[in-house]
């Protein structure tokens, strides 16, 4: 399933009950301008799943880890984190692995090989790979994975496609390419329309990109859910 993220669809439960909840037990939440329709949206899909200790879940790109921090508090599962990014080094919530997750030996240094994780996820991670390297990332993941394993995802979309200094916005065709599925319908115009008339994102964005913001989105976050066979 890929899907283009809504706030309409997420606003509800993040006030009512994940950034309460969140807050509670992080006492913060990541400042990305669209983190909160991406991790409530994630959240979301980890409600409908059965959750539960014994289960083997790696987050990718975890930033600070507040994450796998609130995901091992509220589900009682161990979760390991993997990043390249060595941020994660100067928080008190420690990755498993600073390393690349493509990197066979970086997943095999925290027990992670072919076959053996129930959930992979990563929030606002994958948009940092150019095409090719989303691919190999999106493959390594599917191998890891358990028959019936999960991995959910937020990455970005631009209908043209664009790249800046930190990101790749793919467009849908790529996208459908690389997780092998299509997407919902959905309006394009409606839904980009409600991002821009969200008062709160709409304010996070142009502090997120100041003079640069423009009068439209450069990208809509991806809500992305893949099965794999069993």
């Amino acid at each position: 399933m890929l899907e283009i993220l809504d706030p309409r669809q997420t606003d509800s439960y993040a006030h009512a009950v994940f950034l309460p909840e969140f807050r509670a037990v992080t006492g913060s939440f990541p400042g990305g301008w669209n983190y909160i329709v991406d991790y409530t949206w994630v959240a979301m899909q980890m409600e409908r799943m059965n959750l539960g200790p014994g289960l083997n879940v790696v987050e990718i790109g975890g930033g600070t880890g507040v994450m796998k921090y609130y995901i091992e508090y509220k589900y009682g599962v161990n979760v390991c984190g993997i990043d390249r990014d060595k941020m994660w080094e100067r928080s008190p919530i420690k990755a498993d692995a600073i390393g690349d997750f493509c990197d066979k030996k970086v997943r095999e240094s925290v027990g992670v090989v072919p076959e053996s994780i129930d959930l992979i996820f990563a929030i606002s991670a994958f948009e940092h790979n150019k095409f090719k390297d989303h691919k190999k990332v999106v493959a390594a993941c599917m191998e890891s994975l358990r028959p019936g394993g999960v991995l959910v995802s937020t990455v970005s979309t631009h209908w043209d496609g664009t790249e800046s200094d930190e990101q790749y916005n793919l467009t849908q065709v790529q996208l459908e390419e690389i997780y092998q599925d299509k997407f919902e319908d959905y309006n394009w115009e409606k839904v980009h329309q409600a991002w821009w008339l969200h008062f709160a994102l709409h304010m996070a964005y142009n502090k997120r990109y100041g003079k640069e913001a423009g009068s439209n989105f450069d990208f809509l976050p991806v809500g992305v859910v893949v099965k794999k066979e069993q």
